[in-house]
């Protein structure tokens, strides 16, 4: 868990932004409580990942097609 914090500056990893961000999910959230960072997060709720966390995914992905291509 320590090198991925390191290399993506995520704190919380095991649990979403939003409620308790253990079983809240999408409309279940709403009227809830979020954490004050989202960027420190990979879950946004329970099971759907934060922007930050989509976009190292895309990064890797383009970067893996990039790589394969040429």
């Amino acid at each position: 868990m320590n090198a991925i914090i390191s290399y993506t500056g995520f704190v919380e990893t095991s649990k979403g932004c939003c409620g308790t961000g253990m079983v809240e999910y999408g409309i279940t959230c709403k009227g809830l409580g979020t954490c004050a960072d989202r960027a420190s997060y990979v879950f946004w709720d329970a099971v759907h990942p934060t922007d930050k966390m989509y976009k190292i995914v895309a990064d890797e992905a383009l970067n893996s097609i990039v790589t394969n291509l040429f």
